[in-house]
């Protein structure tokens, strides 16, 4: 199955499963605890310590811990990504236009721009991965 950057097959696209959607979103929500885990062991076996060691650990723990609140915009881009593939707009760029339109969401909820950069690297990394995955599926 061909997915273009912006228009996709209505026929192809309503074959679509449950199972390699749920798969997607599933692999796509713990992706950044599964990062953390692997940064956290690298920490742990190069030994690193001082400085550097504290922020790569603190990066961890953050990823380790992301999918608290990852599903906040993880499950409504899911829906809202499954009705744009289903109404023939499944391409990459609707899937990166969803996912940093839910980051600039998520950044309003969380009371600012300030972190909006943070927010956007994130939306933006699950959408393609979710693309990626559905499209290999």
């Amino acid at each position: 199955m061909s997915w273009p950057l912006l228009k996709t097959d209505v026929v192809a696209s309503r074959g679509l499963r449950v199972l390699p959607l749920a798969f997607a979103s599933a692999a796509v929500w713990l992706m950044p605890a599964m990062i953390g885990l692997l940064l956290y062991v690298f920490a742990l076996i190069t030994g690193a310590s001082g400085a550097g060691a504290g922020g790569i650990i603190g990066l961890a723990v953050l990823l380790i811990t992301m999918p608290t609140l990852s599903w906040l915009f993880v499950l409504p881009g899911v829906f809202l990504f499954w009705a744009l593939l289903r109404a023939g707009w499944g391409g990459l760029l609707i899937a990166l236009a969803v996912g940093a339109t839910l980051a600039a969401g998520i950044t309003l909820l969380a009371g600012g721009s300030d972190g909006y950069s943070v927010f956007a690297m994130a939306g933006l990394v699950h959408a393609a991965v979710f693309w990626l995955i559905l499209r290999w599926g």
